[in-house]
């Protein structure tokens, strides 16, 4: 079957069920309505659109359909800047967040010793906020970051680069102050990536 689908300059035919048919011209309408001259100015950064038939929530690599403007949102938190995907864990209340953060940091800073190398493990790291923001702050020396979620460890990686944390893959030379040495991150259970 055949079916007329209006496209901005237009009409182009569209082979496909009703059901997928329909989707498309929501999907075009929709972003039609969200370009910048919107004259109605709605402040929308990202669409996305998720289908999962299961009980409860999709697992975080659910696949997800990127619809309109940006692929990840970027926040800041603290001194950090954060890039956050679909199917990452990050803290929405970031005022919140930058207290508990704080506490953390001086909780940190007070248990130091002088001359003694901290690692922290930061176990369900999500995007690597605490973990980082530590870094940041001079209170550890390496962050090992251990998430179930692929695109939050993802996530981490490019926020390791994004603050000057280096490659945040840990394949550095093995040097405390070799940036990229400073951080690993790892996408699996805590219980297994914590074993050895």
């Amino acid at each position: 079957k055949r079916q007329r689908i209006e496209e901005r300059g237009g009409v182009k035919e569209k082979a496909g069920s009703e059901e997928d048919d329909a989707a498309i011209v929501h999907q075009q309408k929709l972003q039609s309505e969200l370009e910048p001259s919107n004259p109605r100015n709605i402040r929308i950064t990202s669409i996305f659109f998720q289908e999962f038939d299961g009980l409860s929530c999709p697992p975080p690599e659910h696949p997800t359909q990127h619809v309109f403007g940006d692929k990840y949102l970027i926040e800041r938190l603290g001194k950090c800047d954060f890039r956050v995907s679909p199917g990452a864990f990050f803290q929405v209340n970031t005022v919140a967040a930058e207290v508990l953060y704080g506490r953390v940091v001086d909780c940190v800073r007070r248990v130091r010793k002088e001359g003694r190398k901290i690692v922290m493990f930061d176990v369900c790291c999500g995007t690597g906020t605490i973990g980082l923001t530590c870094l940041k702050e001079g209170v550890v020396d390496r962050v090992i970051g251990v998430d179930i979620s692929e695109p939050a460890i993802r996530d981490a990686v490019e926020n390791a680069k994004l603050n000057g944390m280096g490659d945040g893959d840990g394949d550095g030379d093995g040097q405390v102050n070799d940036r990229a040495s400073q951080c690993k991150w790892i996408a699996n259970k805590a219980e297994v990536a914590m074993k050895d």
